[in-house]
């Protein structure tokens, strides 16, 4: 069962981000980009597969870390040296009652020399679904957390994170019209919350009605029409939030075959915001693909155009087959964690190689964002280009290297921020349950804004226990 907070979801754009998600070897805490866009809620795995038992599996790891710009400043950098201890956990659950799967990372931080205040984050994508009646009533839990940058204009650097989570719940009816046609009716609650830009924090009731059509086994087309309505808990006229109903109306095509997905979706967006701000109206339109061109080497391309927000781009389906659960690299995200509505372009290119012993991975990715009921630093233009590859010396014993180059363009004050960073790591399984890695990094940004560059180096090693 699918509902959809920002309309249809886009696999390509998260492959597109593979580059600087996967097992790359970089410390704890490393940026990833492109921000997180046009996922779908409510796509837990079909309840009609064949039962399987619930699996369970974790693994602990204690890392440590020496950085010499712990503050990640232009001027007097601190040195630190850091302990980590790192719970990684996945669980899959595929029964005829329920199913679930989820992902997570809890990590804690000692600044052994006392800088910054110890701290903890974690990183969770977990979905439930409950079949109350075979083939017509599920319940959907999900649940997303992630950690964000306060302030996307400074680094960074430790004082300049929170934890941010989206809980998402309601039923899904499901009906049949005809011999290929289906009806569903979805009720969601959602609550978003932000630990410390609380202007973002925000409850939201949501419905939709869908029609779908199954054209060939491999062919689906369907009508949507939802609409959803935001109440923030601290509304502030002053600075443009507001409270908001937004209806979505499209129709979506996909075509599912053996080494193509299609997906495209076409249609309107209108907000209607409870003052200050006029409403507001404009089209949608998504579209991807990927493509298996043989065993070894995928592509995917992505676009869209639509009316979003950040908490519509921070749910991100868990998928279980690329976790690595010996991957400390709690990730860093680069939205914006504001009570803005903005119109979203966006355009993504990815390429993947799996062979034998070297793997490689490159993409591109492009953003627009234009703020439609608020000021400030929203408006800007992104451009990235990130590649990471491996190579698997022994058995047993692994090479790799990763590298983005990201471009932000702030249209407020015309200023311009380029981050490069750089990894190189090697990583050991020792036995089934034992295993380790270490990695040395450069990260910095080059800025026209005074005062706001840095660049700092890091090594970073770590040893895991996996059950």
């Amino acid at each position: 069962m699918a509902v959809v907070l920002t309309m249809a979801g886009s696999a390509s754009a998260a492959l597109a981000q593979s580059a600087a998600s996967e097992d790359n070897g970089y410390p704890a805490g490393q940026e990833t980009y492109p921000p997180q866009t046009n996922t779908v809620f409510g796509q837990p795995e079909t309840p009609f597969e064949p039962a399987t038992l619930p699996v369970l599996d974790w693994a602990v790891g204690l890392g440590y870390e020496h950085t010499d710009n712990v503050n990640r400043v232009a001027s007097d950098p601190v040195n630190q040296d850091i302990l980590q201890p790192t719970l990684n956990f996945t669980y899959r659950q595929q029964g005829s009652a329920v199913q679930a799967q989820v992902t997570g990372i809890i990590q804690y931080t000692d600044y052994l020399q006392g800088f910054y205040d110890n701290d903890i984050f974690g990183q969770l994508s977990g979905q439930l679904n409950w079949v109350i009646s075979p083939k017509r009533l599920n319940f959907d839990i999900e649940d997303y957390a992630s950690v964000q940058p306060v302030n996307t204009r400074v680094s960074n650097a430790p004082s300049n994170l929170q934890q941010v989570n989206v809980f998402v719940a309601g039923p899904t009816l499901t009906f049949l019209m005809g011999d290929a046609l289906a009806g569903e009716a979805d009720l969601r609650y959602i609550n978003s919350t932000a630990s410390k830009s609380k202007s973002y924090d925000s409850q939201r009731g949501m419905g939709a009605f869908r029609v779908i059509r199954n054209l060939t086994p491999t062919d689906t087309l369907s009508g949507n029409v939802q609409a959803t309505h935001v109440d923030f808990n601290n509304v502030d006229p002053l600075v443009g939030t507001s409270n908001y109903n937004k209806y979505d109306v499209y129709l979506q095509y996909q075509r599912i075959l053996t080494h193509l997905n299609l997906n495209l979706a076409l249609g309107a967006s209108r907000i209607d915001f409870s003052q200050g701000t006029s409403s507001r109206s404009g089209g949608y339109v998504q579209a991807s693909a990927t493509w298996q061109a043989s065993a070894r080497t995928s592509l995917a391309l992505g676009a869209t155009s639509q009316i979003t927000d950040s908490t519509a781009n921070l749910a991100q389906s868990p998928n279980l087959a690329t976790i690595t659960l010996t991957n400390p690299n709690l990730q860093i995200g680069s939205s914006v964690i504001t009570p803005s509505v903005y119109r979203e372009n966006s355009l993504n290119l990815g390429y993947a190689y799996l062979g034998p012993r070297f793997t490689f991975n490159l993409s591109s990715y492009y953003t627009r964002l234009r703020p439609l009921n608020t000021t400030g630093d929203v408006a800007r233009n992104g451009y990235v280009v990130s590649a990471g590859a491996t190579y698997l010396i022994q058995p047993l014993l692994t090479l790799g290297a990763t590298a983005s180059y990201q471009v932000t363009e702030y249209i407020s004050d015309h200023s311009r921020d380029r981050d490069p960073a750089f990894s190189v790591y090697l990583s050991r399984e020792m036995t089934p349950h034992w295993s380790w890695s270490v990695t040395l990094a450069h990260n910095g940004r080059l800025t026209t804004m005074p005062g706001l560059g840095y660049q700092e180096n890091q090594l970073f090693a770590i040893l895991y226990y996996r059950r």
